[in-house]
């Protein structure tokens, strides 16, 4: 749990606290809603497996005093894009957690198909 905590901090810090030019090696902005705030990639973790949902890419969203998660499941040969959980994450700690199954446009201009776009170009998927 310690170490959640600190990792969560860790990302926190990185994402909010550094200069835009270190933050952009890790995290790469894929898209905003419509109050401005941004989406945020996650380019180390890209692709690796997370122990509750598997190989995944992850989003991220401050909102407010709340950091949102949304976890993808991207198959970049056959095109399709999953939505298969989220976390809300609050100083550091995790708020709630939810699986789900729902496959999502794998191709446009959402967030979610712009981090696939990004995630399937950087391995070197035919096609994209």
């Amino acid at each position: 749990m310690t170490k959640r905590i600190f990792l969560t901090t860790a990302l926190l810090a990185t994402l909010f606290l550094q200069s835009p030019s270190k933050a952009g090696k890790r995290f790469y902005q894929i898209g905003t809603d419509s109050d401005g705030k941004p989406y945020l990639l996650d380019t180390t973790t890209m692709g690796k497996i997370d122990k509750d949902f598997g190989k995944v890419i992850s989003i991220y969203q401050l909102d407010g005093r709340f950091m949102n998660e949304l976890l993808l499941r991207p198959a970049c040969g056959n095109e399709e894009l999953w939505l298969v959980g989220a976390r809300v994450w609050s100083n550091g700690v995790k708020v709630s957690q939810h699986k789900s199954r729902e496959q999502l446009p794998a191709r446009g201009t959402s967030p979610a198909a712009n981090a696939m776009s990004y995630y399937c170009q950087s391995i070197g998927a035919r096609g994209w």
